[in-house]
């Protein structure tokens, strides 16, 4: 029996009437019928107000907000309050034998008003003097001396007007949920219970079937009996997903909607409403506190998957005084596999984002706090992906491992093995009469201590599966050349290009200089005019990068197979190196290199890079004298101007005798 008074509300020109008024402490604003407000001719303000319904949903409404007076009709006191102007509050109130009400509080003589039909002003706590008073308690009634008079409420027998008795109080329904479904409280035992009416199971409905459609059911006749189950709570989420399985399997053998099932199907559906009657036996206990609880509670969060369907549920964990554990359910959410097949451990996923989505909006809207909560799953797979980096995954198990990790702590997944987890019935579907066995109570293994409850496997075994799933990143390999400074194709003469590698050199020489804050070259600044050591610099530094190409080439024709082996040596015929650890041959001064006068070899088909070059071969022969002339032979060839940049010895198996093939870059034609 709900706090409901009834007053009179003044409104202007003289207007007044009686109104049932509920006194709802539990509401945070107060609300007037926009009929009343018309019928008073009452003046508000205009007001923007966002109603929040059921599961969270929000809307806005344009409305006004108005000054109510109250003349109590027990005490003739006035009183005001503000109110919103809604549509509607809520429906009829029943009529209560109020003599028998008096009796029972010891109120004989005192006038108790509460009228029926609709409430026409509910007043929250914004008001809270009006919900205040003297009160008397007697069995389940409480009477309290509010400053409109005496208002009583607890629990009773409902009188109808039919004369009929009722102990259930039917919550969160509309006009239809007569004729459709509403979640029944039954006050006297404190229990929800189910009112399912299943029309495809009525004779007069099944008369219209076999006329209109023949025997068999249509999808939209289906849809139509599955839509009507209000189960805000999920208690029956393990049954009804198999209505939803069943509706999904449709819709993948295309099915219209007007469009008799086969025999078979109708069949199946008719024993699936047959089984869905039996909700009317189930009942849900309200109170979530076990008798004799104490201590801190657990609220623990089960998950699992099929191929078919995925889903979660919540339980509470309350310490008893007997040393054991009471269980009691909470909720519980379901899904359909989507149409797009996904492999098992990614359905595992996607329930255990669902589970931490149901834990949080459990932790977060309760009134009492939980001590800890715990989530429960059966794969490894799943478990070892939480315990890892989000972003090491790809896109769709990076995203919802983000998600649980940011809901949830990866400490607070537990495996335990399938055949305990309790989800699993959500994800497969079971009959009504298994809702209220362990779906109910919860497994057995959480009425014992935490040290009893099945250990979590180290999660390190997955880790080949859990790679599968993880990004591979691609090893790219990036070559780059670093293009030379100078490039000599560009440059029409040897002296031009000794001559801007020299000031190049000269420049850069200058930049060190500076950069250490001293003239690291000991030589005092010409303003650019080149000198001969600038010059002299310039040539060794082509000299030697001459010989470094010529050495590779050299290198790689040791590796040819001729009638004798070639070996490579480039300073066979050098008889010293300068300071720059540059080649010479019979070198007479330090800046001047020679040759004698003889001519060159005549060598086809060498590698690019050596081809055209000037090519000398002195022999050696097995006699030492000979081997002496023949050195002197070379010395004089020095005469003719040129550049060695390679030497190639050619040591030959039949005769015994030693060759050298020397290179030779003319200088005169490099001027």
């Amino acid at each position: 029996m709900l706090p409901v008074i009834q007053a009179e509300v003044l409104g202007q020109e003289g207007k007044r009437r009686k109104a049932k008024i509920l006194l709802n402490s539990g509401a945070q604003v107060s609300l007037i019928r926009n009929s009343v407000a018309k019928d008073l001719r009452l003046k508000g303000k205009d007001a923007d107000v966002t109603i929040t319904k059921v599961g969270g949903e929000e809307e806005e409404i344009h409305t006004k907000l108005y000054k109510v007076s109250l003349l109590s009709l027990q005490n003739n006191s006035v009183h005001h309050i503000t109110a919103i102007g809604i549509p509607s509050i809520s429906d009829n109130v029943a009529s209560v034998d109020a003599g028998k009400v008096s009796e029972k509080l010891g109120l004989e003589g005192r006038k108790i008003v509460r009228g029926n039909g609709p409430i026409d002003i509910l007043i929250g706590i914004n008001h809270a003097k009006m919900h205040t008073g003297e009160t008397k308690e007697a069995e389940n009634l409480v009477a309290r001396r509010s400053p409109l008079g005496w208002v009583v409420f607890g629990a009773t027998n409902n009188s109808n007007q039919d004369g009929s008795s009722s102990t259930g109080m039917t919550l969160l329904t509309n006009e239809t949920a007569e004729k459709v479904l509403g979640l029944v409280w039954d006050h006297l035992k404190d229990v929800f219970t189910f009112k399912v009416n299943v029309e495809l199971l009525n004779s007069e409905q099944a008369a219209a079937v076999q006329k209109i459609q023949g025997k068999r059911i249509t999808k939209r006749m289906i849809l139509s009996q599955i839509a009507r189950i209000f189960d805000p709570l999920g208690f029956a989420a393990a049954f009804i997903v198999k209505a939803k399985i069943g509706m999904q399997h449709l819709w993948q053998k295309g099915v219209d909607w007007d469009e008799q099932l086969s025999v078979d199907e109708h069949n199946k559906w008719m024993e699936l409403f047959a089984q869905m009657k039996e909700l009317n036996g189930v009942t849900i206990e309200r109170c979530l506190t076990p008798p004799n609880a104490f201590g801190n509670r657990v609220l623990c969060v089960f998950s699992d998957a099929s191929i078919e369907a995925f889903g979660t549920c919540a339980y509470s964990r309350w310490p008893l005084g007997d040393g054991t554990f009471g269980v009691t359910f909470i909720a519980a959410k379901s899904r359909v596999a989507p149409l797009k097949q996904l492999t098992i451990p990614r359905l595992e996923l996607q329930a255990a984002v669902l589970a931490t989505r149901l834990g949080k909006t459990i932790a977060e809207e309760s009134r009492f706090q939980f001590e800890k909560v715990v989530y429960f799953l059966d794969s490894m797979i799943v478990l070892a992906s939480i315990r890892s980096q989000a972003r090491s995954f790809k896109t769709f198990v990076s995203t919802r491992i983000g998600e649980i990790q940011s809901n949830s702590d990866p400490l607070q997944w537990k495996h335990i093995p399938g055949e305990v987890n309790v989800a699993d019935d959500v994800s497969r579907g079971i009959s009504v009469q298994d809702l209220t066995r362990r779906w109910k109570s919860g497994p057995d293994f959480l009425s014992h201590p935490e040290e009893q409850w099945p250990e979590t496997i180290s999660a390190a075994v997955e880790e080949k599966e859990v790679n599968t799933e993880r990004r591979k990143t691609p090893v790219v390999c990036t070559v780059s050349t670093t293009k030379e400074a100078i490039c000599c194709t560009n440059i029409s003469s040897w002296r031009k290009l000794v001559g801007v590698t020299a000031r190049i050199q000269k420049l850069g020489a200058k930049v060190q200089s500076k950069r250490e804050g001293s003239n690291a070259t000991g030589e005092t600044e010409n303003h650019g005019t080149l000198t001969p050591n600038d010059l002299y610099k310039a040539e060794v530094y082509w000299i030697k990068q001459a010989q470094k190409v010529i050495g590779g080439i050299l290198k790689a024709m040791s590796s040819l197979t001729f009638e004798f082996t070639i070996s490579v040596n480039l300073s066979t015929l050098a008889d010293d190196e300068d300071d720059n650890n540059l080649m010479l041959n019979n070198r007479r001064k330090k800046n001047e290199y020679y040759w004698s006068n003889v001519k060159p070899q005549i060598v086809k088909d060498l590698p690019d890079g050596i081809d055209g070059l000037p090519i000398y071969v002195l022999k050696k022969t097995g006699n030492k004298q000979t081997n002496n002339q023949a050195l002197q032979d070379g010395r004089r060839a020095v005469q003719q101007n040129g550049w060695v940049i390679g030497v190639l010895d050619l040591p030959t198996a039949k005769d015994h005798t030693n060759a050298s093939m020397i290179f030779v870059c003319d200088k005169h034609q490099a001027v």
